[in-house]
């Protein structure tokens, strides 16, 4: 079984991969609907990636301080 802290790195890497697939897809999109779908899909995730990267940086300045 892996850490937490692998496991937050390891889900923060695969949400970068996707977002990045994301934005080449909403890029290339032409169905309007379908497009604001999905950039509201893309700002869901940026959120959680946020709040996921907050979450890292506290943890890791807990095990300093």
């Amino acid at each position: 079984m892996f850490s937490e802290t692998k496991e937050q790195e390891i889900l923060t890497d695969v949400l970068k991969e996707y977002l990045t697939d994301l934005r080449s897809e909403i890029q290339f999109t032409d169905a309007g609907e379908y497009r604001k779908g999905l950039e509201e899909k893309e700002k869901v995730l940026l959120g959680i990636l946020a709040k996921m990267e907050r979450r890292r940086t506290s943890s890791v300045l807990k095990k300093k301080g």
